[in-house]
């Protein structure tokens, strides 16, 4: 397995091999998520577009990641279908589109997308002296109703009745295989109203754990870990040690003190399965039944066991009894808390 990085994290560590490519102070990116998002239900007002662009020249033998990927697909012969995916994607307005035997550097293929959007009327050198660009659109662009309207598109009736029908097909159909593990989620699917569940006592049920477990666990996010995903990545671990919560749990001060535990004292999480430590931090932000802790996922690896975060991957598992009619599985558990 190769990987084009510029950072350590967990997943690169399973390479086989790592290739440098130019961070982000380095390369240059258009974004444009604004104007083919078809969602603007956050921009409300104004759609535009914006570039990154790099902050010093390479310092390395490195290169845009654009421009390795290009040289690959040339190399590869597949330069048309790589110049037809990439004015797909970014939705590129004639007379912009990439031509399919062309190679084009990163710098080229930006100023296309950025008269592209921009009906001409701006290419890249604007977007280096200006950053970006907004303008109004109507609030009318931020709600699927009007979509469905112009698509002919109908609200389900009664509740999700296009589910019931496909999931009344899917009950028969596993049952006819002998696959009886899905009746619970099966009976989701036929549902012409949704059913409320005692969520904590099935998980109690499932786990056999005493009245000490009561506090459930979460995970949020944080400005610098957007997904939890680079929890790992030692930069972003430097600049979290500023961040009040990083290294800890929240808890709230009335369940702190009904348990003996003080703000900055080490914790232990206990679940049915495993254990996670960290610092508590006491917060009203959390209500006093719940903990709330940055990392999910990447946590066994030299990098991010390192760092010594609270983890919410080594409190639970996988249950089938515990999984949606989605298929995806629960992200909580019940734990115990103490003082270590």
């Amino acid at each position: 397995t190769a990987i084009f990085a510029f950072t350590m994290n967990e997943t690169n560590w399973y390479a086989d091999l790592l290739l440098p490519e130019s961070p982000d102070f380095e390369s240059l990116e258009f974004n444009n998520r604004w104007v083919t998002s078809g969602h603007k239900a956050h921009t409300h007002n104004y759609a535009g577009c914006f570039i990154r662009q790099p902050a010093v020249k390479p310092l390395f033998n490195t290169r845009d990641l654009t421009d390795i990927f290009t040289e690959l697909a040339d190399r590869l012969g597949m330069l048309p279908v790589y110049n037809s995916l990439l004015n797909l994607v970014f939705g590129m307005q004639s007379p912009f589109e990439l031509s399919p035997e062309k190679k084009y550097s990163v710098e080229e293929i930006v100023d296309r997308l950025c008269k592209s959007a921009t009906g001409e009327e701006h290419g890249l050198e604007w977007f280096k002296e200006n950053g970006g660009i907004l303008w109004p659109i109507s609030e009318l662009d931020s709600y699927l109703h009007v979509k469905m309207l112009e698509q002919g598109i109908r609200y389900e009736l009664p509740y999700q009745g296009r589910l019931k029908v496909v999931g009344e097909e899917l009950k028969q159909r596993l049952h006819e295989v002998g696959i009886e593990w899905w009746n619970r989620q099966a009976e989701t699917y036929t549902q012409p109203l949704p059913k409320w569940e005692d969520f904590p006592g099935i998980y109690r049920d499932v786990y056999q754990v005493g009245p000490e477990y009561d506090m459930w666990p979460i995970y949020h996010r944080a400005t610098i870990n957007p997904g939890c995903d680079n929890l790992d990545v030692p930069w972003n671990a430097e600049i979290g040690k500023d961040v009040l919560d990083f290294p800890g749990v929240l808890i709230n001060p009335q369940t702190a003190r009904r348990k003996g535990i003080r703000d900055g004292d080490r914790v232990c999480l206990e679940s049915a399965f495993g254990k996670t430590y960290g610092e508590a931090v006491l917060s009203e932000t959390v209500r006093p039944e719940v903990l709330a802790m940055l990392g999910y996922g990447h946590y066994m690896t030299p990098v991010a066991k390192e760092l010594g975060l609270p983890n919410q991957s080594e409190l639970d598992r996988i249950d089938v009894r515990l999984m949606c009619a989605d298929g995806s599985s629960s992200d909580h558990t019940i734990v115990k808390i103490y003082k270590v």
